[in-house]
């Protein structure tokens, strides 16, 4: 589960030439596309909303992250994962560097609590609560330098 908890927080990143960024072609084997209990959330969201389906939560960020010029994260605390039947939970910390159309850099350090359930697919995330600070951008600059040690 650490493994795919990295894929997913790296799948997040995008490089200028990306192209169009397509929510279930670079996640679509990770989340539970058919699960009826899923839940979820990220304060990232200015709204706050609390996708009750994957198909909501890629409604909310496919659109901000194809306004993005960029977007790098670093790991700062390695997935914590704990597993149990067909559930498993992963705890990790992440600093995201997200650079907008306009040039402006949004610096976060973000935590994540994914629940994974097995399904016939295998492992999909059902579960997602993610929490951010913003960092000014030395505090930003700090954080990927430690990140990347």
């Amino acid at each position: 589960m650490a493994g795919r908890t990295r894929e997913w927080v790296f799948g997040w990143d995008r490089a200028e030439d990306d192209g169009t960024f397509v929510f279930r072609d670079t996640f679509g084997h990770l989340y539970d596309w058919h699960g009826r209990d899923t839940l979820y959330y990220d304060d990232f969201d200015p709204e706050h909303r609390i996708a009750r389906s994957v198909a909501e939560y890629e409604s909310i960020w496919e659109p901000v992250f194809n306004q993005l010029r960029r977007a790098e994260h670093w790991i700062a605390r390695e997935p914590d994962v704990a597993r149990s039947g067909g559930f498993a939970s992963a705890y990790v910390v992440f600093i995201a560097r997200l650079t907008r159309a306009d040039g402006a850099v949004v610096g976060s350090r973000t935590t994540s609590a994914l629940v994974w359930r097995r399904t016939r697919d295998g492992w999909r995330i059902t579960r997602d609560h993610t929490s951010s600070a913003l960092l000014a951008p030395q505090e930003l600059a700090a954080a990927i330098a430690d990140a990347e040690r």
